[in-house]
This record gives C-alpha cells, sequence and structure tokens, in this order.
C-alpha cells in the first residue's frame, strides 16, 4: 500500500487498478472489518481517514483515454511471469493503513499486475506483442532487458 507521503503525490493514483478491468466482487483491499474493490476507493480513503484522497482520486477517476487505443503504430512489451501484489490484506484494525500490509501475489511484472499490462495487447494500433520471461521482464528492468533492447533494434531495423 501507499505511505502517508505518498497518499499526497498525485500520481500515485494512476497506480490503482482500474474499475474497467477490476469487478465490484473482485477483493484489492481486505481489512478485519471490510473488504474493498476497484469501486471502493471512495470508501477506501475515508476508512483511511484521508478524505483528501477521494478529491485527488476523482482527478484520474475517468481515464477513458488510457483505455483507448492511441492510434499511433504501438510495440506493446511487458513482463508476465514474476510474482506481483494484487491484494493487500491487514490482520487488525489497529495497523490499518500505516503498517505493511500482508500481499497476496498474482501474475504480472513484479510491480504492475498482467491485466493491466496486457491492455496495449487489445489496441488495433499494436503491430508486436511481447512477452518477456524472467527477470529480464521485471518492470524495472525491462527498459534496459538486453532481450527487449534486441528485440525493438531488430523490429526497427526490419519495419
Amino acid at each position: 500500500m501507499v505511505t502517508p507521503q505518498g497518499r499526497t503525490i498525485q500520481s500515485t493514483y494512476w497506480l490503482l487498478p482500474d474499475r474497467a478491468y477490476w469487478n465490484s466482487s473482485e477483493v484489492l483491499v481486505e481489512t478485519p472489518e471490510r473488504s474493498y474493490t476497484a469501486a471502493d476507493y471512495d470508501k477506501l480513503f475515508r476508512d483511511m481517514a484521508y478524505p483528501e484522497g477521494v478529491k485527488v482520486y476523482d482527478t484520474v477517476r475517468d481515464r477513458d483515454y488510457m483505455r483507448e487505443d492511441p492510434g499511433v503504430e504501438t510495440l506493446c512489451v511487458h513482463g508476465y511471469d514474476r510474482p506481483t501484489a494484487v491484494k493487500y490484506s491487514w490482520s487488525k484494525m489497529s495497523d490499518f493503513p500505516d503498517e505493511r500490509p500482508s500481499a497476496t501475489n498474482g501474475a504480472g511484472d513484479g510491480t504492475v499486475p498482467l491485466r493491466s499490462l496486457e491492455v496495449c495487447e487489445k489496441w488495433k494500433s499494436t503491430t508486436q506483442i511481447w512477452k518477456v520471461r524472467g527477470s529480464g521482464g521485471e518492470h524495472f528492468s525491462l527498459i534496459s532487458s538486453d532481450t527487449v533492447i534486441k528485440l525493438v533494434t531488430d523490429y526497427v531495423q526490419t519495419n
């Protein structure tokens, strides 16, 4: 989850799972008293005693343009087989929200869940899709991965 300082950084809110891809029965945050889905961010922020979060989230809530095809040739490159947190749980209310929660992992690149990474695969303008296995596909190493650099270089040279 996000530290108190991180809650004040607007770009953090862009990282929240989008309700267009997570259904209203899929729990993302769990406490002994309540479960929260992508449809419950307003309630989550209030329960965190951070009502300002509702206002900040309102600025990114309807980010349709992030789902739409960009309309330019797109190479979709992402990792997929790294354990990635998809749910956070607090076992004691006294720890919520400032203590470190336990995380339930799912598929992704170690930072971003696979479902978000695959959005670019749905665009008409995507001309190539590469899924990178292993440590080279980790979110923060992907851009400097020798495998990815070779894939992109080869693509550019042949197209």
